[in-house]
């Protein structure tokens, strides 16, 4: 995916992009959000995986 979209950003001589703080906009609020769960007596969100485990199709 990433090859195909970078591909005319590289031609036109960008030698790096960033998403900024997006990712932590979307990755720490579903982390409090299981952690809270978890504190609760729950389990973890079904489909969620370990960071070792191959992503899914």
């Amino acid at each position: 995916m990433w090859d195909v979209v970078s591909a005319p950003v590289v031609a036109a001589g960008v030698a790096r992009v960033s998403t900024g703080p997006s990712t932590q906009r979307v990755a720490l609020p579903a982390l409090q959000d299981a952690a809270a769960e978890m504190v609760r007596g729950g389990t973890l969100p079904r489909g969620s995986r370990a960071l070792t485990e191959p992503r899914r199709a």
